[in-house]
C-alpha cells in the first residue's frame, strides 16, 4: 500500500471515529458550558471577559470557546455537529503528530500508521474528539510541540524555528486547558527521555529552549494578566475555587488510575500486555524504544494518581504514547509469524485475542437486539446490517485465525469500533430514554412568547444544559423569599412547583399566571434530578 492509500485509509478512520454522525447526541454538562458561554460571546460580543448564564465564566482558558464561538458565527449557535467538528479536528491533529513522533522514533515502515489508526480508535481519544469541550485541544497542541522537541533532540539539531513553533503549541495548549497538558503529558515525556537518552543534548540547545519558554510565557499569560487587571477579584476566587475542586470534588483513591489499560476501548486486553515488562519489552524493542515509552505512560498514571481529583477522561493523556506499544506489539507479531521459528506464548497469546474478539463479534448484535427488545430505538434494517457486518468481523476472525494474519485482526479491530458508531451510535440517545415524561425545554428555544421577557428561575442554582437549551439566561432567584422580580412584568418563570404553590395569595390575586407546559430534561428514570424538571410560566399583571 502506497502513501496515498495510507493516507486515504488514515482519512477513513478519523472520518468514522471523530466525525459521523457526531450530531446525534445532546450536549452533556461540559459541553453546555462551553457552548453556552461562546455563545454569549457571539450575541454580546465579550471575546475577552466571557460570561456564562452572565456571570464572568474565567475557570477555564479561552481558546476552545473561542474556537466554537467563531464556528456559531460560521454555521449558525446550535449546529452541534459543526461545534463538535473542531475537536474532531483536535483528534485529526493527534492523529498526525504522532505519526510525525513515531516515524522519528522508529526504521519501521508500518509502525507510524499503526499507531495513529490505533489512538484514533482509542476509547478517550475518540470520545473527547466527539464532545465539543476543552480536554483534547491542550492534549494534540502539546502533543505536537512534543514531537518538534523529540525531533530536534534525537538528531541532535537545534532549530530556532522548531523551538519557535514548539513554543507557539505549548502556549495554545495552555490557552486551551491551563497547564493540564504540561502536567500530564509534556512532564512525563521530560522526565522519560531525560532517564533513557542522552540528557546533554536539550542542556546544549539552550538557546532555542530559552525562545521556546519566552514564547510559551507570552501566549499563555497574556489573558490571565488582562483578566487580573480588569477582574482581581473574581481571578482570585475562580483561582481557590479551582484550587479547591482539584482538591475535595471527585475524589479517588491512589491506585483509582491503575487499571488505565481499560480506557483504550476495544484495545483493552493488549495495552495490558504491553505494559507487562518482562514480556512486552523484548519483543517491542526491536522496533521502538520500549522502556523509554513505558516509563512515558507509567509516570503519567503516577503523576495524575498523586491528585486527589479523579475522573477517566483525565486519563486521555496516557492513551497517546499506550497506543505506540499497542501498535509495536502488533507489528512485532506481524514481523515475527513471518519467521521460521519464534515463541509459541505468541501464538497462544494471538489465538487467544482473536477468539475473543470473534465471540465478541458475534454477540454484539444478540446485545442490540436484546436491549432494543423494549426500546425499540433500533430499525429492522439497521438490526439486520449489525448482525451483517458484525458476524461478517467474526468470520474475518476466523480467518485470520486459521492463516495467522495479524494484520487483518488489527484492521478488524479498527474497523469493529468504524462500524460501532456507524450503526449503533445514532441510537444511543433515543435508547438512553427511558422516561416516559420526557419533555425537552429546547422546544422552547427562540419561542416568541420568551421574547424581550427576562426568564427566572426558582431555584438558588440551574443546571447549565437548561440554560444552553432554552437559549436564554436564566436568573436564579427564591421567589418564597423575595418578590421584588414581580414588580417588573412580564417575566418567565421556570419552577419544580406550579407557581400558585409557593407565591402568596396576595401576590397571586394581581397577577395573572399562563402556563407554557411542563417539561422533563430528564432522559432516564435511575438519574432523576429535580431540577430538570420544571414548570415554564409566563407570569402578567392582571
Amino acid at each position: 500500500m502506497g502513501r496515498k492509500w495510507e493516507i486515504l485509509l488514515l482519512g477513513v478512520i478519523a472520518f468514522c471515529a471523530f466525525f459521523v454522525f457526531n450530531g446525534e447526541q445532546s450536549a452533556n454538562i461540559m459541553e453546555a458550558r462551553n457552548f453556552t458561554t461562546a455563545r454569549e460571546i457571539v450575541q454580546e460580543g465579550n471575546w475577552l471577559m466571557p460570561t456564562m448564564n452572565g456571570e464572568l465564566r474565567l475557570e477555564k482558558p479561552p481558546l476552545p470557546t473561542w474556537v466554537a464561538a467563531i464556528t456559531m458565527h460560521i454555521f449558525g449557535i446550535y449546529n452541534l455537529s459543526a461545534l463538535r467538528f473542531a475537536t474532531g479536528i483536535m483528534g485529526v491533529l493527534i492523529m498526525v503528530f504522532l505519526y510525525l513522533l513515531v516515524a522519528q522514533m522508529t526504521k519501521d515502515r508500518w509502525l507510524p500508521f499503526y499507531s495513529a489508526a490505533t489512538v484514533a480508535t482509542s476509547f478517550y481519544v475518540y470520545f473527547l474528539a466527539r464532545t465539543g469541550t476543552w480536554d483534547i485541544y491542550c492534549h494534540a497542541f502539546m502533543l505536537g510541540a512534543i514531537g518538534l522537541l523529540y525531533r530536534m533532540w534525537s538528531n541532535n539539531r537545534s532549530s530556532m524555528t522548531g523551538y519557535s513553533m514548539a513554543g507557539v503549541l505549548m502556549g495554545l495548549s495552555f490557552l486551551s486547558k491551563g497547564p493540564v497538558a504540561f502536567f500530564a503529558l509534556l512532564l512525563p515525556f521530560l522526565v522519560a527521555y531525560f532517564i533513557c537518552f542522552n540528557r546533554e543534548i536539550p542542556l546544549k540547545q539552550w538557546r532555542g529552549i530559552i525562545v521556546m519558554i519566552s514564547i510559551v510565557l507570552v501566549i499563555s499569560l497574556w489573558w490571565p494578566l488582562y483578566i487580573y487587571m480588569a477582574h482581581p477579584e473574581a481571578l482570585e476566587e475562580v483561582t481557590n475555587k479551582e484550587a479547591g475542586a482539584w482538591l475535595n470534588r471527585h475524589v479517588r483513591p491512589w491506585y483509582h488510575y491503575w487499571s488505565f489499560p481499560v480506557q483504550s476501548g476495544v484495545w483493552a486486553l493488549v495495552a495490558f500486555l504491553v505494559i507487562v515488562f518482562p514480556y512486552a519489552g523484548k519483543r517491542i524493542k526491536q522496533l521502538i524504544h520500549y522502556r523509554f515509552i513505558l516509563l512515558w505512560i507509567l509516570i503519567s498514571v503516577f503523576l495524575l494518581s498523586l491528585m486527589p481529583e479523579k475522573k477517566e477522561r483525565y486519563l486521555m493523556p496516557v492513551l497517546i504514547p499506550l497506543a505506540i506499544l499497542i501498535a509495536g506489539y502488533f507489528r512485532y507479531l506481524v514481523i515475527a509469524f513471518k519467521e521460521v521459528s519464534y515463541p509459541k506464548v505468541d501464538r497462544h497469546i494471538f489465538r487467544a485475542l482473536t477468539v475473543i474478539l470473534g465471540v465478541v463479534c458475534l454477540a454484539v448484535p444478540f446485545i442490540v437486539l436484546i436491549k432494543d427488545r423494549d426500546l425499540n430505538q433500533f430499525s429492522f434494517l439497521v438490526e439486520l446490517m449489525v448482525f451483517i457486518v458484525f458476524w461478517m468481523f467474526a468470520g474475518g476472525f476466523v480467518y485470520a485465525l486459521k492463516n495467522t494474519n495479524v494484520s487483518i485482526t488489527w484492521g478488524l479491530i479498527v474497523a469493529m469500533v468504524c462500524a460501532v458508531n456507524i450503526l449503533v451510535l445514532p441510537g444511543i440517545q433515543e435508547g438512553y430514554i427511558t422516561n416516559n415524561e420526557y419533555h425537552p425545554i429546547e422546544e422552547l428555544r427562540g419561542a416568541e412568547i420568551l421574547e424581550n421577557k427576562p426568564v427566572y428561575f426558582h431555584n438558588d442554582s440551574v443546571r447549565i444544559e437548561v440554560v444552553w437549551e432554552l437559549g436564554k439566561k436564566i436568573k436564579m432567584h427564591e421567589f418564597d423569599k423575595d418578590l421584588s422580580p414581580l414588580k417588573d412584568l412580564p417575566i418567565v418563570m421556570l419552577s419544580n412547583e406550579d407557581p400558585e404553590d409557593f407565591l402568596p395569595d396576595s401576590i397571586l390575586e394581581t397577577i395573572h399566571i399562563e402556563k407554557i407546559g411542563r417539561f422533563d430534561n430528564n432522559m432516564n428514570n435511575r438519574r432523576r434530578n429535580k431540577l430538570f424538571e420544571n414548570t415554564v410560566s409566563v407570569i402578567k399583571k392582571r
